[in-house]
Order: structure tokens, then C-alpha cells, then sequence
């Protein structure tokens, strides 16, 4: 999570799978999700296998 709030990336899933948590001003089209155990498992391998170059710095 992007405050480290969870540890893992199939935590974040996991969360997000729940429908995230109760917050103020929430959309509400942030609904449970329903991913089935080999949905989750898919997506984690998906997402670890997605691969980026550093951006080129400027000075």
C-alpha cells in the first residue's frame, strides 16, 4: 500500500477485494470485487511481472 499500511501486495488485493476500507468521502463505486483464490493468485503474478527502466534524470 502506498503508506505501507500493508505488507504485501496480495494484502492490497486482499483489501481491495473487501471493497477497501470505511472512509469519509469514499466513492461509491469502490465495491467488494469477489476474486476467487486463482483470480488473486493470477493477478499477483501479473502485476510482479510487469518490468520498468528508471526514468532518465535531468539536471
Amino acid at each position: 500500500m502506498h503508506d505501507g499500511s500493508l505488507p504485501t501486495l496480495r494484502a492490497v488485493i486482499d483489501y481491495y477485494d473487501r471493497g477497501g476500507g470505511p472512509r469519509p468521502g469514499k466513492s461509491p463505486f469502490l465495491m467488494k470485487i469477489g476474486l476467487t483464490e486463482g483470480e488473486k493468485r493470477d493477478l499477483v503474478s501479473f502485476l510482479l511481472s510487469l518490468t520498468d527502466t528508471p526514468a532518465a534524470r535531468t539536471r
